[in-house]
């Protein structure tokens, strides 16, 4: 299975800790979503957004389903996993499974784009 992760899950120490396993990585880029900031958290979540927008991401691929249960238990119930379409460097489409944030958790979502950077040097 192929999942688009586009925050805490990009970076290979939160990755190997909650999926315990290691997975090819390509990126990726997801048009017509957004990384956003959500309240009270240092992690994001994916919104839909008009189409030009682009969530920057990675695709990681071959993801068993034993990684997958443990992923889906680490997102809990403020996520939703959806099938999306990716854009790969070549520019080719591809379906990956993609937590976004489920209806009943919208009211968390800051008007901020998410920053990795800053994830980065504070985690």
């Amino acid at each position: 299975m192929n999942l688009f992760v586009y925050g805490s899950l990009m970076f290979d120490v939160v990755w190997q800790r909650i999926a315990r396993t290691s997975n090819p990585t390509l990126p990726a880029t997801a048009h017509g979503w957004s990384v956003r900031s959500l309240q009270g958290v240092s992690y994001p979540g994916l919104i839909p957004a008009p189409h030009d927008s682009l969530a920057q991401g990675l695709l990681r691929t071959n993801v068993s389903p034993a990684a997958l249960a443990r992923l889906d238990a680490f997102e809990g119930h403020d996520y939703l996993r959806q099938l999306i379409t990716v854009t790969m460097p070549d520019r080719s489409p591809s379906s990956a499974w993609a937590w976004i944030v489920s209806p009943a958790a919208m009211h968390l979502v800051l008007p901020d784009p998410w920053d990795a950077d800053l994830f980065a040097r504070d985690s």
